[in-house]
């Protein structure tokens, strides 16, 4: 059954960091979407590293239709934080050495530069992660949660995991971790992941964490050299 959505007549473009060598496959990139119809813009970071013109992200994800990442997986990933408050369409385009997320290979990208323009593409949802973090100088966790209007310090988002680390080389972390305010287990250990099923073959698998399908609506929390963990 074909997916229709609307019609990708613009797309931004950001390159992986510190590397100037991706100028040959970007123009190559271009030229092909142009000549399907498609106008390419370049964030201005990535067109100073590669001695060309670009406009600023707030620009290119304010007037571009979709955004894609050339690089790994990681350049995917930063331009998703990125990009997660515009709610744009994002792929990612694989220069790099791991393309667990990015599958696409620059010289298949003539295969699809058709299907983006007539709207005949799917989009698949990654679950995401947010984290606030509250100050418990003067009010205890449970009352910032029963408070609504209690404001955060601060908000944070995760495409692949949020860690919690301990601050010194000695000793432990002690977290109680619950599901919907309900007690679900007790850890003690050098540091918590809690990841996303795209990260569980980032940090997590690394951790010793089970690999799950991308699309999957899992959370993974995968003790980092745990002394004892109960469940």
């Amino acid at each position: 059954m074909k997916s229709h959505n609307a019609p990708i007549t613009k797309v931004g473009v950001i390159l992986r960091p510190s590397s100037p060598e991706l100028k040959t496959t970007f123009l190559q990139i271009k030229e092909e979407l142009n000549n399907a119809g498609i106008e390419v813009i370049l964030e201005s970071i990535s067109g100073g590293m590669i001695e060309l013109l670009g406009r600023d992200f707030h620009q290119l994800a304010t007037q571009c239709d979709a955004l894609f990442s050339l690089g790994g997986d990681g350049t995917l990933i930063s331009m998703l934080r990125r990009a997660f408050e515009y709610e744009l369409p994002c792929m990612g385009i694989n220069t790099g050495r791991l393309g667990f997320l990015t599958a696409l290979m620059p010289q298949n990208l003539h295969t699809f530069t058709s299907h983006l323009k007539s709207g005949d593409y799917t989009l698949q949802k990654h679950l995401v992660l947010q984290a606030r973090i509250y100050s418990t100088l003067n009010t205890a966790y449970e009352d910032n949660l029963d408070n609504k209007n209690q404001t955060p310090a601060q908000t944070l988002i995760a495409i692949n995991e949020f860690l919690i680390s301990k601050h010194e080389l000695s000793g432990m972390v002690h977290i109680d971790a619950s599901i919907d305010r309900k007690y679900f287990n007790t850890y003690r250990c050098d540091g918590l992941i809690i990841g996303t099923p795209a990260g569980s073959t980032a940090y997590n698998i690394s951790a010793g964490g089970s690999v799950i399908y991308p699309y999957c609506r899992n959370i993974l929390l995968t003790p980092i050299a745990p002394h004892f963990h109960r469940v």
